[in-house]
């Protein structure tokens, strides 16, 4: 059985990463944006109408802390995607959601830059926030929900 996961990381610029699970198989596909709430909706809208007939599509997706003091012009553009997000995932059938922290699950955990470089899943193109969606992902199928799809899993680095 196939199994499809789409891990996002919100913001001004949204990273993301698309990956499919097959006999321990892990397709990555990274990738960035500039999305209002409304092309989220789409993208989103799009995924899910894709994945409606299979028994195993997820979504992962960071959380917005806010930080008192940290800086000043504070963007709330990931506040008002995650809302989106969260619709979807109030109204979902087929594709179950998943919310991960940051600091503990994304950029700052297990998987830094160094790990992803080891596994064949780092993509070099300079492009930090669709790395952060893959570490997030690969998080999830590591010390989540995910683990029960893979064992000793093989990462493949697609850019199409």
């Amino acid at each position: 059985m196939m199994v499809s996961i789409l891990a996002l990381d919100p913001g001004g610029t949204t990273g993301y990463c698309y990956a499919t699970i097959s006999e321990n198989v892990v397709i990555l596909t990274p990738r960035e944006a500039r999305w209002s709430p409304g092309q989220l909706y789409e993208f989103l809208f799009g995924f899910m109408g894709e994945d409606q007939g299979r028994a195993k599509s997820h979504v992962i997706y960071e959380d917005f802390q806010f930080r008192q003091g940290i800086r000043t012009g504070l963007d709330l553009t990931p506040a008002k995607l995650i809302g989106v997000i969260e619709v979807f995932s109030e109204r979902s059938q087929f594709v179950k959601f998943y919310v991960q922290q940051p600091s503990i699950q994304g950029d700052k955990a297990f998987f830094t830059n160094d790990r992803l470089k080891e596994l064949g899943a780092y993509w070099p193109h300079g492009k930090g926030h669709a790395r952060s969606a893959t570490k997030h992902l690969l998080y999830w199928l590591k010390f989540g929900a995910g683990a029960q799809y893979v064992t000793d899993p093989t990462f493949v680095m697609e850019e199409g």
